[in-house]
């Protein structure tokens, strides 16, 4: 059975983002997926609910090994679809509020309105940078949900930082395939 990390970027991102390069180097056991994500969530969800599933139909157990990550808005995405398909996920530096946080952006308020508040999926760990600079987490609510406040972090959450990240997926990864 394969192990399957898909990652959403961020806004302003791609799927070339240094992050998938890092995963794909440090994953080599793992199929790692990335896919452009339109900023209406109303074109984006449906687009990528296709890909998911048709990455998904190639094995019919592959969901016991799959794993959503995203950051930032990306880590919205990877929450909301954790949601809808009952799966864990790793969230960092979540937008849990990707009507509020865009706005600074100039993204028109009908895709803006949109989005609805993320709720943290159950079997979902969060990380937060101690210094983002982009999103204010200090309301930030989890039903339970790990949480991990990195020190010398920021919102891109790039170098040593996604390396914390990078160690919990290999044990979340692990501890799913082991019979």
């Amino acid at each position: 059975m394969s192990k399957v990390v898909f990652y959403f970027h961020g806004y302003g991102s791609s799927p070339e983002t240094s992050k998938v390069a890092r995963l794909k180097e440090s994953l080599p056991d793992s199929e790692i997926h990335a896919f452009p994500i339109n900023i209406d969530p109303r074109v984006a969800i449906p687009e990528l609910c296709e890909r998911i599933e048709s990455v998904l139909l190639e094995d019919p157990h592959r969901e016991d090994s799959v794993l959503f990550v995203g950051t930032s808005l990306g880590g919205w995405y990877a929450g909301h679809l954790a949601n809808l398909y009952g799966l864990p996920s790793i969230l960092i530096n979540p937008s849990c509020t990707p009507s509020v946080s865009l706005e600074r952006y100039d993204v028109p308020v009908s895709v803006r309105e949109a989005y609805s508040d993320l709720v943290i999926p159950d079997n979902a760990e969060v990380f937060l940078a101690e210094h983002d600079e982009v999103i204010d987490h200090s309301k930030i609510m989890t039903a339970g949900s790990p949480i991990t406040i990195v020190p010398e972090a920021d919102h891109r959450f790039d170098g040593e930082p996604f390396s914390l990240v990078i160690e919990r997926i290999r044990e979340i990864m692990l501890d799913r395939v082991q019979p």
